[in-house]
């Protein structure tokens, strides 16, 4: 009976120090990178290594948590609620687009095997995608792959998926609650259906495309502002959420870049270009003065990184395509700041988490491939300008 209990005891304690290791273990990952955080003595090293980050990161880049749990945290890996592959997906996506825009040549070997982590020498996905966030994995794969062809059906597979979360209004749902029409479409979708388009010769997608963000900036923004709300309801128009959450704006301005610079010439392209414009000089007026922006924009007492990464992209091509040295400015600023919050070994830090829900907001503030990605796309274009 006595050895009984004794191995009782040794189990109970075995299975705590397990669940307390675990916990331990991403409380430190959380906290000791940020040691000498944003202390680079030149800013060419400071590129260099959050390109080489977002290298290392590539296939299986590092999981993104949903769960708002920060003890027990062993029960959520073993129920795979820690983290989701839709997440991871678009995680994958922003990143890729990144690494292959800063440099595509230096960059191509991480591509290629990125591909075949996803897709099968069939051109099909290995596992098939069930949400609408693979399309934003789906445009990183199609922008810089030679052969379009062979990606042909995985990407058709995609379409398959968007095409079924069409709702009666003929525009995108996010989700499986397709009365609510999300701002986080216009980022992860718009763009691969106009390069689909593109790439595919037909003659819907991009309207689509263009419809989807013209009725977000309709329905989706607080009165004589562009502000976007989370979602809303499509039959009524009436807002579901709360306005100008960070990322949530990034995903509106990503879209629509995204969207702006995959169209061709023609009357899309200037019915998006016109949102463009208005919308470069309004966001203006919501950067902080150290160069971040907010969780919630208006709010500029927050900061989030992948809203900021995201919004240096957007001021970056906004520059290019205006010449206006006020955007300039607004990306140097961003960069700045970006660089301040870049640990060690040039991971980005200090981005918002995952979203719980409509208006329920992660509190966690750690890495995340999806913005290390927009940094380093807006990193190209900088360099490209300098001087």
């Amino acid at each position: 009976m006595h050895s009984l209990f004794f191995y009782f005891l040794l189990l109970y304690f075995l299975g705590t120090a397990i669940f307390f290791a675990v916990d331990f273990y991403f409380w430190w990952m959380e906290r000791f990178p940020r040691w000498k955080i944003g202390r680079w003595e030149k800013e060419t090293d400071w590129r260099s290594c959050v390109f080489k980050r977002g290298l290392k990161w590539l296939p299986k880049v590092p999981a993104v948590p949903v769960t708002q749990n920060k003890h027990l945290l062993l029960i959520d890996l073993l129920r795979g609620e820690f983290t989701r592959k839709w997440v991871q997906a678009w995680q994958t996506g922003g990143l890729l687009l990144g690494v292959s825009e800063y440099s595509l040549e230096q960059s191509a070997e991480a591509h290629r095997k990125t591909i075949l982590h996803f897709i099968d020498e069939n051109g099909h996905w290995k596992t098939p995608p069930k949400n609408v966030d693979f399309a934003i994995l789906a445009f990183a794969f199609l922008k810089n792959h030679p052969h379009p062809i062979f990606l042909k059906p995985a990407m058709d597979e995609v379409i398959a998926i968007i095409e079924n979360q069409i709702g009666e209004d003929g525009l995108i749902a996010y989700s499986t609650r397709k009365n609510i029409r999300y701002v986080d479409t216009l980022g992860l979708v718009c763009p691969f259906l106009v390069l689909y388009e593109n790439t595919y010769q037909t003659n819907k997608y991009a309207e689509l495309a263009v419809s989807q963000i013209e009725k977000f900036v309709e329905f989706g923004m607080f009165k004589n502002s562009f502000l976007p709300v989370h979602s809303y309801e499509k039959s009524s128009g009436f807002p579901v959420g709360v306005f100008g959450w960070g990322r949530g704006t990034g995903w509106f301005i990503l879209g629509l870049m995204d969207s702006y610079l995959a169209l061709k010439a023609g009357e899309l392209k200037a019915r998006l270009e016109k949102i463009v414009t208005e919308t470069a000089k309004y966001y203006l007026q919501f950067q902080r003065e150290d160069g971040g922006f907010g969780v919630f924009i208006q709010d500029k007492n927050t900061y989030d990184s992948s809203a900021t990464a995201v919004f240096a992209y957007f001021y970056a091509c906004c520059f290019e395509i205006f010449g206006n040295p006020d955007y300039f400015t607004s990306l140097e600023k961003s960069l700045k700041k970006l660089q301040s919050f870049t640990r060690r070994d040039g991971a980005l830090d200090y981005c918002q988490g995952d979203t719980v829900d409509i208006g329920v907001f992660s509190q966690r503030s750690d890495i995340m491939p999806f913005a290390q990605g927009m940094l380093l796309r807006a990193l190209k274009i900088y360099k490209n300008n300098q001087g």
